[in-house]
């Protein structure tokens, strides 16, 4: 029990010296920063009136609305073409992936050679060879 309390002790101690630490940086802030209105933004204490006045709002002409509305046709516009641009990019590569891999497997089929023993050994085939070539196609077989 001698241990803990040493121990308990000294972390209450850093406990409350972290709180007083704590207010006073929190009373030296109130006091450098003067805001009539008291409010926080995200958690820092604004400094100086933000705050537009009323009589400063100007009205916008239909010259500036229609700038405005060009400018945002203009961007969605570019933006289209942007995306036409890469879609065609895309089917483009797609097509070709599928032409090489088309020509590839073309180029297997041309240079794989197949034979089926059904062939090989029918009997009509057989009965037209010479006994010597059958003995020796059945060594051959068995493995003799």
């Amino acid at each position: 029990m001698q241990k803990i309390s040493p121990l308990r002790a000294s972390v209450a101690k850093a406990f409350n010296d972290f709180k007083a630490n704590r207010a006073k940086k929190a009373e030296n802030n109130q006091n450098l920063h003067t805001n009539p209105f008291g409010i926080t933004f995200k958690g820092v204490l604004l400094q100086s009136d933000v705050f537009e006045s009323s009589s400063a709002t100007q009205t916008t002409g239909i010259k500036d609305k229609l700038a405005s509305g060009t400018k945002l046709l203009a961007s969605a516009w570019v933006g289209t073409i942007n995306k036409i641009n890469s879609m065609k990019s895309a089917a483009i590569s797609f097509g070709r992936k599928i032409k090489e891999t088309t020509i590839s497997t073309i180029d297997m089929l041309n240079n794989t050679n197949v034979e089926f023993d059904i062939f090989k050994y029918s009997v009509s085939r057989l009965q037209n060879q010479p006994v010597s070539e059958l003995e020796q196609m059945l060594r051959k077989e068995l493995g003799v």
